[in-house]
C-alpha cells in the first residue's frame, strides 16, 4: 500500500479483502486473511492522516492556536523546534511541527501555550536520493509545519504532567543534564544516550561519527537496550540469590527476566519509543514471557512476532529506514547464528555476524542515506 502513488478507493480495498477472505477459507490458512487485515489497517490510518492535514485555504496565514507541547523541544539553528498538539475542535490538524526562531524562553514538554503561527501543509524536496520529508511527516502524524511568531504561556499543572509523565521525565532529564555538563562536547552524547535526543551534537561531531561508521551508536536501538536489560537482569539475579541464602523463595531466573524486561521497557520509553526500540522491547518481552512460563521460543518466531506487533502499533512504520535497518540487522544475525551456515567458534561467529550485517544492510543504507 505504501508504494502506491495514491490511496486506492473503497471498492478496491473491499474487493481485495473479500478475495483474501475467500482464499483463506478455501485454503484454511490465515496468511491471506492477515494480508487483508494489514492492508485495511494501513489504508485506514494512512487515509485518516492524509485527511487531517491542514486546509490549503489556511496556508500562509497567521493563525492563533492553543494546545500543548507534545515533544521534547530540540535546539535548531537559531531557535527551537517542537511538536504541538492542538485543542480539539480548533479546525486544525491534531499535531503540528513548529519552529520558534529567537525564542524569548524555552517551552517545556506538556506545557500549554497560545501561539500565533504561520502554517503550511507538509511538503519537502522531491530530489531523488534525498530525505523524504513528507513521508516522515505522514509517519509521525504531523498535519502541518510552520513557525511561531509569538507565544503566550498558559501554564503546566499536574493534569498536564500526569497526562504525559514519560515526556515530562525525558524533558526534565535532558534539561538537567545540559545544565550539569554545560557546553562541553560530551553533553550532546550523554543526552543522546540517556533520553534519545540528538540535537546537542554539533555538525562536526556528526561528521566524525559518519566518517567512522559509528553514527548508529547515537540512535538508541537493540544494542543499548539489550545491554541495559542485561545489567538489570544480572543485578536482580545476584540480589535474588542473596535473598535465597536467607530463606527467600522464588527462582533467580524469574526475577532476572522480569527485571530485564521492565528495564528494557523503561529505557525504551525514555529513549523516545522509536521503531528499533519497539522491536527490541517486544522481543525481550516475548523471551521473558517464554522463560517465565517455561516454554521455548525460536529467535525467528520472536523476530516475526516483534515485526507483527510493531506493524499493528504503527502500520506506517515501513516508511522509516530504522524499521528496515533494525529488523534487517537482526534477521542477518539470525541467518548466520542459528546453525544455517554451520556452527562456528566465538571469534568466527563474531566475524560472521559482522559480515552478515554489513552485507545485508547495503541495500537499505544505500537507498536511504546514499552512503555506506
Amino acid at each position: 500500500l505504501l508504494c502506491l502513488p495514491a490511496l486506492p478507493q473503497v471498492p478496491l480495498v473491499a474487493g481485495v479483502a473479500t478475495a483474501c477472505l475467500a482464499l483463506s477459507l478455501a485454503t484454511r490458512h490465515p496468511a491471506a486473511l492477515a494480508f487483508a487485515a494489514g492492508l485495511a489497517l494501513a489504508w485506514l490510518q494512512c487515509g485518516g492522516r492524509l485527511a487531517a492535514r491542514l486546509d490549503p485555504a489556511l496556508e500562509g496565514r497567521t493563525i492563533t492556536v492553543s494546545g500543548a507541547v507534545a515533544s521534547v523541544p530540540q535546539s535548531v539553528a537559531g531557535g527551537v523546534r517542537f511538536d504541538f498538539a492542538t485543542e480539539a475542535g480548533s479546525g486544525l490538524p491534531p499535531l503540528l511541527e513548529l519552529t520558534w526562531y529567537e525564542p524569548q524562553w524555552r517551552p517545556r514538554a506538556a506545557e500549554r501555550l497560545r501561539l500565533e503561527a504561520r502554517l503550511r501543509r507538509p511538503r519537502g524536496f522531491a530530489n531523488p536520493g534525498g530525505v523524504d520529508y513528507e513521508a516522515r511527516m505522514l509517519r509521525e502524524g504531523v498535519g502541518a509545519t510552520g513557525y511561531v511568531r509569538s507565544a503566550q504561556r498558559l501554564g503546566r499543572g499536574w493534569p498536564e504532567v500526569l497526562s504525559a509523565p514519560v515526556l515530562v521525565a525525558r524533558d526534565t532529564i535532558a534539561v538537567r543534564l545540559r545544565a550539569s555538563l554545560g557546553e562541553r562536547p560530551a553533553s550532546g552524547i550523554v543526552a543522546g544516550l540517556a533520553v534519545g535526543l540528538q540535537d546537542a551534537l554539533s555538525p562536526v561531531q556528526w561528521r566524525e561519527l559518519a566518517r567512522s561508521g559509528t553514527s548508529h551508536l547515537m540512535a538508541i536501538s537493540g544494542m543499548h537496550i539489550g545491554m541495559f536489560a542485561l545489567v538489570a537482569a544480572w543485578a536482580t539475579a545476584r540480589v535474588q540469590r542473596w535473598r535465597q541464602r536467607r530463606g527467600a523463595t522464588g527462582a533467580a531466573r524469574d526475577a532476572a527476566v522480569i527485571a530485564g524486561s521492565c528495564a528494557a521497557l523503561g529505557y525504551g520509553a525514555l529513549a523516545g519509543w522509536s521503531v528499533p526500540t519497539q522491536r527490541t522491547v517486544i522481543m525481550i518481552s516475548l523471551v521473558a514471557v517464554a522463560l517465565r512460563s517455561r516454554r521455548r521460543i525460536g529467535a525467528a518466531d520472536a523476530l516475526a512476532l516483534g515485526a507483527m506487533a510493531a506493524l499493528l502499533t504503527e502500520p506506517l512504520a515501513p516508511l522509516a529506514p530504522g524499521f528496515w535497518l533494525s529488523f534487517g540487522a537482526v534477521a542477518a544475525i539470525l541467518l548466520v547464528s542459528a546453525g544455517r551456515l554451520g556452527r562456528a567458534g566465538l571469534v568466527r561467529g563474531y566475524g560472521q555476524a559482522q559480515w552478515a550485517v554489513s552485507a545485508g544492510l547495503v541495500p537499505v543504507l544505500a537507498g536511504s542515506f546514499g552512503s555506506l
